[in-house]
């Protein structure tokens, strides 16, 4: 099955509509990324639409 994030991949997430957060792709399954915070434990499942692949994609929706 062919994915926009590769498994190892940095991407970036919008925490609180405040900060923007770099996450680890741990995994895809079932439409869903599970994704890992670094430094810390925990992660999260997310679908595609809220990830982004640059930390500046990310900034440019933070701000509209």
């Amino acid at each position: 099955m062919k994915t926009k994030y590769r498994i190892g991949q940095t991407v970036y997430i919008i925490g609180n509509n405040k900060f923007i957060i770099p996450m680890l792709v741990i995994n895809y399954a079932y439409g869903l990324y599970t994704l890992k915070f670094y430094g810390k434990s925990g992660g999260m499942r997310l679908k595609e639409d809220r990830i982004f692949e640059s930390e500046n994609e990310a900034s440019i929706c933070l701000r509209n």
